[in-house]
């Protein structure tokens, strides 16, 4: 078989748009599916299964400690045919030329990167980054047909208070019509509205009268306050006029009356006003009297029809005769649109965040109830199992209550856990808990495409060549990966081979003394009568929130005017230095790493990426930290007379390495950190979201201790 030429594969065929499974066969030709055949109705026993690949919906391809074409190589053993990619590490260090490298770097290999626009660089102004991107340079991003999304806008305090340069990029993004990520941990209620409709931008909000709470995620929207004011009076003038085929048809349509389906009359949808709308399947049916019939009110029909399926909306048209003298007929057709879209037919993957929807997606729910209240919102929630942070357990039955607003993320994924398994793992996952199996794979595979308007194929006759071929539809283990054509993994090797790398990097701090890491006594203000306690970061396995705890001072050691750590209670001395300049290191202590002796330190450090550590005393963090120096980047491990390290030469980020031996090297060093007694699950992951201030409550930057509730720091 030629895989670049002509072939044929078969097995039983998943179409996830139309919830069917049939046995046949898929058609490749020069890179596309030029058919699809059906043999049979149903499955065959014992019969692979072939359906479109998995799609990552937000990664940042860093944290893998991998360059992108090395991603690849391990991210198709697993089923993945394309990343939805944040490149905000690397622009964090290098700018926009680390965004060209991550792009170019991607062209080099059969994979689908869809890049975003990093909103947030620096991510704060409390720490210090490598570079900056202003909203002019994430406006040249934007306009790159490479660039697919303005990534996650991280900055919310900056979106509830209007911040000029944030609402920027927003705004550019809006103009170029590229969907905005959302980073919002814990935001709830009325904030969480408002920055979900980045309101400054997008002014008023409200309900008609006869609107109830929308939990598809529907929001409607007007840029005019005026324009809303004149809506409302119209709608509510509809309302106690309406026509005799208006009636008519509200009395099949009201009290879900219809088949249970639910409808509202006069709604407002954007600077529209509907006749009929059901939100819940995104259909409008509008009723039309013979002023229709005149040709500019035809144009304005269609302008209007056109502007509503923009924002995912069907509509149906029907005349005031048609509605009066063939009611029954009328009412088919409706049914027949409505049950079409509920059985999740390619019509109804149009993105179902409103107009009112500005920022559309967050992969930093904790809780059930925080991605409902998004939902309602209108953003799509991106349910996220990474290395460190996963919320599956909390969030996965939001898959078969919400299908068409839920996708799957790692986030961040460190090279050993990429290698075990990707978003194969969570199909697995969910099908396990008994969710309903299409609608884990319209997270997987549909939804990313859908939101962010990708360019892969879906399985579909005339379509890009890429989908997979599974075992079966519990354990989700991928037996073929097809991009473009090609075979790019087969039973669990990859067919993709290493490409060479040029290494871009900014590291210039020098060698650091012992003495440069010690915890004085007077710095916390002990010395003072009314201080007696030490504020200490805990860090939380499986999250990337800390919380703040507060312990008396006699539970630590004071040994010559220094605080030391106490092992026993887990209260670890961690710095965060600056590695783009010289200057003073930053110090706090930290609970839950569990270590026993030694170091560990690593120049991932979220999202300024500073060299952060944590140890037992100043002499080990001192020679952990001095390795990463050494080297312009790693992670390290050290104790006793025991030393690791894995250079990270792009960036301070990633290897230039094969990826399988970056992972097995990690390995060691995870388990290497693990003999010193440290109890994370991933600690070197964990330590690197110590220094991520935009995640609550407590966190170390190079500028020092911040508070992420008050927003400053301390």
């Amino acid at each position: 078989m030629d895989v670049k030429g002509s072939f044929t594969v078969a097995g039983n065929i998943l179409n996830i748009l139309q919830r069917t499974i049939f046995f046949g066969e898929v058609m490749v030709e020069a890179g596309k599916i030029r058919a699809i055949t059906a043999q049979s109705t149903g499955p065959l026993d014992g019969t692979p299964f072939i359906l479109p690949g998995f799609i990552d919906a937000h990664v940042h391809i860093e944290s893998s400690m991998l360059v992108p074409s090395e991603f690849a190589r391990l991210a198709v053993v697993h089923g993945t045919v394309g990343t939805v990619s944040d490149p905000h590490e690397i622009a964090n260090v290098c700018g926009v030329a680390g965004v060209e490298f991550m792009i170019e770097n991607g062209k080099t290999v059969p994979f689908h990167f869809y890049f975003g626009a990093p909103s947030c660089v620096p991510a704060t102004v409390f720490e210090t980054a490598g570079d900056a991107l202003d909203a002019e340079a994430v406006k040249q991003l934007l306009q790159k047909d490479e660039i697919f999304y303005l990534s996650e806008m991280m900055n919310f305090p900056g979106v509830l208070n209007g911040d000029e340069e944030v609402m920027k990029k927003i705004k550019s993004a809006q103009e170029l019509g590229k969907p905005v990520d959302g980073h919002a941990p814990g935001l709830r209620g009325e904030e969480a509205r408002k920055y979900i409709t980045a309101a400054p931008l997008n002014l008023p909000r409200g309900e008609t009268s006869d609107s109830e709470n929308i939990s598809n995620g529907y929001r409607y929207q007007t840029a005019d306050p005026v324009l809303y004011g004149r809506l409302k009076e119209y709608a509510e003038e509809g309302r106690r006029n309406p026509t005799e085929a208006e009636i008519i048809l509200w009395g099949f349509l009201s009290g879900k009356k219809l088949e249970g389906y639910k409808f509202r009359r006069q709604h407002i949808a954007g600077n529209y006003i509907a006749d009929f709308i059901c939100l819940k399947h995104k259909l409008i049916i509008e009723v039309d009297g013979l002023i229709h019939e005149l040709p500019e009110n035809k144009e304005n029909d269609k302008v209007r029809s056109q502007q509503l399926n923009e924002w995912g909306f069907e509509v149906i048209r029907f005349t005031n005769a048609e509605v009066i003298n063939e009611t029954e007929k009328v009412l088919d057709t409706i049914i027949q649109k409505l049950n079409h879209l509920k059985t999740n037919s390619e019509a109804a993957f149009s993105s179902p965040s409103g107009p009112g929807a500005v920022i559309s997606t967050d992969h930093e729910c904790f809780t059930y109830e925080e991605a409902l209240d998004k939902i309602k919102g209108g953003m799509n929630i991106i349910i996220r199992e990474g290395s460190a942070a996963k919320n599956f357990e909390a969030l996965y039955p939001l898959i078969d209550e919400y299908p068409e607003m839920m996708m799957f993320c790692s986030d961040d994924k460190h090279p050993d856990s990429l290698a075990a398994g990707h978003i194969n793992q969570l199909c697995a996952g969910g099908v396990a808990k008994g969710l309903d199996v299409f609608h884990v794979l319209q997270a997987a595979c549909i939804n990313p495409h859908r939101h962010y308007q990708l360019k892969h194929g879906l399985l579909r006759k005339g379509d890009a060549a890429d989908f997979i071929v599974i075992n079966n539809l519990k354990e989700f283990k991928v037996l073929q990966t097809y991009i473009n054509g090609e075979l790019v993994a087969a039973n669990g090797e990859t067919k993709i081979a290493s490409r060479p790398v040029t290494p871009i990097n900014k590291f210039e701090c020098s060698q650091k003394q012992p003495a440069d890491f010690v915890f004085p006594l007077h710095k916390w203000g002990a010395e003072q009568e009314n201080i007696e306690q030490v504020m200490i970061i805990e860090a939380l396995d499986g999250q990337l929130i800390t919380n703040k705890i507060l312990e008396p001072l006699t539970s630590f050691p004071i040994i010559s005017n220094q605080i030391c750590s106490n092992t026993e209670k887990d209260f670890l001395q961690m710095v965060v230095v600056n590695r783009y300049k010289e200057s003073p290191i930053a110090k706090a202590f930290v609970k839950n790493f569990g270590l026993k002796k030694g170091a560990i330190a690593s120049s991932v450090a979220h999202d300024s990426h500073n060299i952060i550590a944590v140890g037992v005393d100043a002499e080990n963090i001192c020679r952990a930290v001095n390795l990463v120096i050494e080297a312009k980047g790693g992670v390290s491990a050290v104790y006793d007379n025991n030393e690791k390290l894995i250079p990270l030469p792009v960036a301070g980020l990633m290897s230039a390495d094969d990826g399988y031996k970056v992972a097995d090297a990690y390995s060691r060093l995870d388990v290497m950190a693990k003999e010193m007694g440290a109890t994370l699950a991933a600690p070197y992951m964990t330590l690197s979201f110590m220094a991520l201030l935009v995640i609550p409550h407590l966190k170390l930057s190079d500028m020092g201790l911040f508070d992420g509730d008050v927003f400053q720091l301390l």
